[in-house]
């Protein structure tokens, strides 16, 4: 094989730092002004396809992993570099809400089944969402089933539930084997209730004299998921748990730094709650703040932002009209991980310390799912879910990058269709066929990502073929070349343009024929 001189090089990656623009495209990536957080984006569709996919900046697909069954509803990368994946096995047990699972997976780079377990029954199910933490355990949200007559005899109202209460439990797993799961740590959050039905049931008091505690019967209706508890965080440095409960528009935070017999008691209940004060006799409805939220999230050390949490609040139900914003807040917490509240005030804060609406707030509006998250370098991550878009905003809001998920009820779909609209997503409102649940953004020195194969492969999205194309950025040119060059003289099919075994003139002839942006 030749060698390349000084000069080629130069001349090579001179063509190679000429981008081609992704002007026009209908989905896939849509927008990419530049400034963007460096790194692969995470996601699996909830209804179009069972895969899970791993993206770069330009829609390229880093990898992907298939599956039997849909998610239910999150994924993540190990520092290890696998998935964990949440899945819904379908039957099991009689709970049987949005975003039910039963089951966990964990799932190899390359694609191998390497551990499964399952926490379904009719008495309890997994849902919505886990988290890893730091030992390698995982922490999973869960219904657990308490029947008419036990949520009665706890204060609850007659008449006011389904045919059974299901609240919700944190359970801490340490997997073991390829199948095996030993619950090492639990919170339950019937062990933490107030009522003032009477005094003739356990818990009773004023629920504004005891907002550490949940009010059995806020929100009452007839279905028997009570909380809808549909997303959390972990927070290493202070060992405390947040929760997103939708049905009571808070966010919820726990000590993790307990055994599960002092999570039964006192040190259990709930060290701080925002959002909507009058879910504990504190406020009125005007002092209501969040509406149907979902994941959130502490601003990790390092971060702008840091130490707030940020808020994916849907704004379903939102006074006056339905729009979204990502709202964040920095609680009042002193050094010692303890949260302040005064005499009969709710918990603050009462402002916001940043937020972020569409310059036409209606225009971005997620009625379900979704989430968002501070990357480094102070941009924010999106996921409007309900729409199949993942979009990044700088912190003056203006927007940078925005991919569509490019599948319909039909798979992949070709470029220059219009994206995906209507119902089949199912959720309040419906969702359009391309929903996902939420994305998440991995930067570039991510552990998971030491000694794997990051090289792009095709967009999910199909494109006319463009020979010449080998890097899939949908442009002939200098990085394209340079593949040509390194693969010089050898049988690399992937340089090899005219498959005739040989990388060599031929196919460096077909390449400057096709050389510019694909059509």
């Amino acid at each position: 094989m030749s060698e390349l001189n000084t000069g080629s090089i130069a001349f090579i990656l001179v063509l190679a730092s000429t981008a081609a623009a992704q002007n026009g495209n209908t989905i896939g990536v849509v927008l990419d002004e530049g400034g963007t957080q460096p790194g692969l984006t995470l996601f699996a569709p909830l209804t179009a396809t069972n895969d899970t996919y791993l993206i770069d900046h330009r829609g390229r697909v880093v990898n992907s992993w298939a599956s039997s069954y849909r998610p239910a509803n999150s994924v993540y990368l190990t520092e290890e570099g696998d998935l964990l994946r949440t899945v819904n096995p379908g039957g099991g047990s009689t709970i049987n809400g949005g975003a039910a699972g039963g089951r966990l997976e964990r799932w190899s780079w390359d694609g191998t089944l390497e551990w499964s377990w399952s926490h379904i029954s009719n008495s309890y199910r997994l849902h919505h969402d886990v988290e890893l933490l730091p030992n390698g355990n995982i922490l999973c949200i869960a219904w657990e089933r308490i029947s008419s007559a036990e949520a009665i005899a706890a204060g609850r109202t007659p008449g006011t539930f389904g045919s059974a209460l299901w609240p919700e439990k944190i359970i801490e797993v340490e997997p073991s084997g390829s199948s095996g799961g030993t619950i090492v740590w639990e919170w339950h959050a019937f062990d933490h209730l107030v009522q003032d039905r009477s005094p003739n049931y356990p818990d009773y008091g004023d629920p504004a004299d005891h907002p550490h505690r949940i009010d059995v019967n806020h929100r009452s209706n007839s279905s028997s998921d009570w909380m809808h508890c549909n997303g959390m965080d972990y927070n290493p440095e202070l060992d405390q748990i947040i929760i997103s409960s939708r049905n009571f528009n808070e966010v919820w935070v726990i000590d993790h730094d307990t055994t599960t017999e002092e999570a039964a008691g006192p040190a259990g209940d709930l060290l701080y709650r925002w959002g909507n004060p009058a879910a504990y006799g504190r406020g009125t409805t005007a002092d209501r703040r969040l509406f149907g939220q979902h994941d959130p999230k502490w601003i990790r050390p390092g971060m702008p932002g840091y130490p707030g949490i940020t808020i994916f609040n849907n704004g379903n139900g939102r006074p006056g009209t339905d729009y979204t914003s990502i709202d964040q807040i920095n609680p009042p917490i002193d050094r010692n991980g303890d949260y302040s509240i005064s005499g009969d005030d709710p918990f603050g804060p009462i402002s916001l310390t940043w937020s972020y609406t569409a310059p036409n707030p209606t225009s971005f509006y997620s009625s379900f799912i979704s989430g968002a998250e501070r990357l480094a370098n102070g941009n924010t991550l999106i996921c409007s879910g309900a729409d199949g878009r993942v979009f990044e905003v700088a912190p003056d809001g203006t927007e940078r990058w925005r991919y569509i998920l490019p599948l319909d009820n039909g798979g992949r779909m070709n470029q220059g269709e219009n994206p995906p609209s209507g119902g089949g997503g199912g959720g309040p409102g419906g969702g359009f066929p391309n929903t996902v649940f939420r994305a998440e953004r991995y930067a570039p020195d991510f552990p998971g990502f030491a000694g794997r194969d990051l090289t792009p492969g095709p967009q999910i999205e199909i494109y006319p073929a463009c020979t010449g194309d080998l890097n899939y950025d949908r442009s002939v040119d200098g990085a394209d070349l340079a593949k040509v060059l390194s693969a010089w003289g050898t049988e690399n099919p992937d340089a090899d343009l005219t498959g005739d075994g040989v990388v060599d003139a031929a196919d460096m002839g077909i390449l400057f024929a096709g050389w510019g942006p694909c059509d």
